[in-house]
This record gives structure tokens, C-alpha cells and sequence, in this order.
């Protein structure tokens, strides 16, 4: 039911080493998580502050 629901709502899921479950847009080709936020971009060339792990 979840991965309907994700589907509906145009999100996709990603677990950080952590064990945090980040939900970001389906637009969404990089995903960076620092342990207190989410970045996301569309574009390879985006460089995120230091301090941010690349999750997917």
C-alpha cells in the first residue's frame, strides 16, 4: 500500500546510513542528507555544502 501511496503522491523514498527514512520528489536525482536536512537537485553539477552524504 505504501509504494501506491508513493506512487499518488509523486515521492520516493531513501534510507541514510543512519537508518533515517527521507521521502523527497520523484524529481528529485540527487539526494544529500547531513543528519539535520534534506538537499535535493535535478542536476549533477549542484555541489552541497560540506558535510552532506549523497543517498541514492
Amino acid at each position: 500500500m505504501q509504494e501506491w501511496d508513493d506512487y499518488l503522491l509523486d515521492q520516493d523514498r531513501y534510507m541514510a546510513s543512519d537508518g533515517t527514512e527521507i521521502i523527497v520528489p520523484t524529481t528529485a536525482e540527487y539526494v544529500y542528507y547531513n543528519g539535520d536536512s534534506v538537499v535535493w537537485a535535478d542536476n549533477a553539477s549542484y555541489e552541497p555544502e560540506a558535510g552532506y552524504e549523497q543517498i541514492n
